[in-house]
């Protein structure tokens, strides 16, 4: 599934909006102009296997190089709390065109048939990852991640630390919509598998 080109440049200029709130015009410009000399982090891999390992490395690899930009000049703390702001700025958009939108009555006048296939359709859009979906009721639905490649490929990076980054970015989306996520364990913190629980306010 890739991305448009208006919602990939979407993400960017929020992205590039949090960054200058972070640091200002110019330190912001020239944190970006220092990340894109920086070679492709994910160099030393093997070849990206299949579509949406590709489509992976496409959406993280800017922010694993923002992030080894910023290290110099910021510290690995703070540089991690920076790229955490910006990601969660550029998350915004890319899940509004993944997820779209759907209202609590939308979803509960739905039969069970269809909010299963709203469901499966939802979860099929997540390019990055592979799972199962639960259970699925008026309620909400459930959906256990097995494999994440951006944990994986914030790993094969070097930067495993930075993988919870791309976690949060999820719950700050849903925690403004009708729609919100549960989630007790991840692959990137816990190692186990993400337990996604979607539910209706």
């Amino acid at each position: 599934m890739e991305l448009p080109f208006m919602v990939r440049s979407r993400c960017s200029m929020v992205g590039f909006g949090a960054l200058v709130k972070e640091l200002g015009l110019w330190k912001a410009l020239k944190a970006g102009a220092v990340s894109e000399t920086l070679p492709d982090p994910f160099r030393t891999l093997a070849a990206a296997d299949g579509e949406g390992e590709r489509l992976s490395r496409m959406q993280i690899g800017p922010a694993i190089n923002l992030y080894k930009a910023l290290q110099g000049d910021l510290g690995t703390e703070k540089a991690l709390a920076v790229v955490k702001t910006v990601v969660e700025a550029a998350t915004q958009p890319f899940l509004k065109h993944t997820v779209g939108d759907v209202g609590a009555e939308q979803w509960r006048a739905l039969t069970d048939e269809g909010r299963a296939a709203f469901a499966g359709v939802m979860a099929e859009k997540f390019f990055n990852a592979t799972g199962r979906l639960g259970a699925v009721s008026a309620d909400g639905f459930d959906f256990t991640v097995d494999r994440c490649l951006f944990a994986g490929l914030c790993a094969g990076a070097g930067v495993p630390e930075l993988a919870p980054v791309f976690c949060d970015g999820d719950l700050h989306y849903f925690s403004r919509g009708p729609i919100k996520l549960l989630r007790t364990v991840t692959l990137s913190a816990n190692g186990k598998p993400c337990d996604f629980r979607f539910r209706i306010e």
